[in-house]
């Protein structure tokens, strides 16, 4: 019996680029699953070369299968606008390697070429991260107070009807004396990971957390968590940003 490997997961598949870098022009967020040679994905899909037009997170259903060499070829259904994805890969056969090959998109109106494409399976972010965080975001850093901060995440193993993974946990801080726990929910999608908390003034501040993390999710990036009040701070008209590393305890 031939052996398939097991593509079942969090995705990412985009063209030319590593997936720590903006895509080139293609961009498939998702989950794959798959049961011996056949595979299927849902994924929210972005034309970044012509988003408004032809497509941004638009979700398509993509099939196709994977041989016993890791061959791996999918085909979505074609979209509203006639745009239909098509992807080939050759997966290595430890997946914490990136899958490289390439994607393409034929139609009337938003036609690709074939471009090289790189193709990660994410980990789950299921865990605790750690780190300190510094005033600021990841591209504009500020001054100030820096603190520390903990994640505690639980993915879920079934994506939603778009591909997304839905996420809870828990994001505690402390800056000096102040400390608090709040809980979050969110997604994990590819290497990005959104987090939010609506909470009141009794139970903490509203939290909004844009961040990544890296196919093998030993970290998490925090690029901006903004909050509304400031963390720590008695001013309800407040508000503060940080960004940060956290590694994986």
């Amino acid at each position: 019996m031939p052996t398939y490997p097991g593509l079942t997961g969090n995705w990412q598949i985009q063209s030319g680029t590593p997936p720590n870098s903006p895509p080139i022009a293609l961009l498939l967020l998702g989950a794959l699953q798959s049961s011996g040679d056949t595979v299927n994905g849902t994924f929210r899909f972005t034309n970044l070369a012509q988003p408004i037009a032809c497509a941004l997170n638009q979700v398509v259903a993509l099939s196709g299968r994977v041989d016993s060499s890791g061959n791996l070829t999918l085909t979505s259904a074609p979209l509203p606008n006639g745009t239909i994805v098509k992807v080939q890969l050759a997966v290595p056969e430890l997946l914490t390697s990136s899958a490289t090959g390439t994607i393409q998109v034929s139609g009337d109106t938003c036609a690709v070429p074939s471009n090289e494409a790189i193709g990660v399976q994410v980990a789950s972010v299921t865990g605790t991260y750690a780190g300190t965080l510094t005033p600021g975001t990841l591209l504009s850093p500020g001054s100030g107070p820096t603190g520390s901060a903990t994640f505690s995440l639980a993915q879920a193993v079934t994506p939603a009807a778009d591909g997304q993974f839905p996420v809870t946990g828990t994001f505690s801080y402390v800056f000096g004396a102040c400390s608090k726990s709040v809980a979050v929910t969110g997604t994990a999608s590819g290497v990005g990971i959104m987090l939010s908390a609506s909470t009141t003034p009794e139970t903490g501040p509203y939290l909004t957390i844009v961040s990544t993390t890296i196919p093998a999710a030993t970290q998490i990036t925090v690029g901006s968590l903004a909050s509304a009040p400031a963390l720590c701070s008695s001013d309800p008209l407040s508000t503060s940003s940080f960004s940060g590393t956290l590694l994986r305890q």
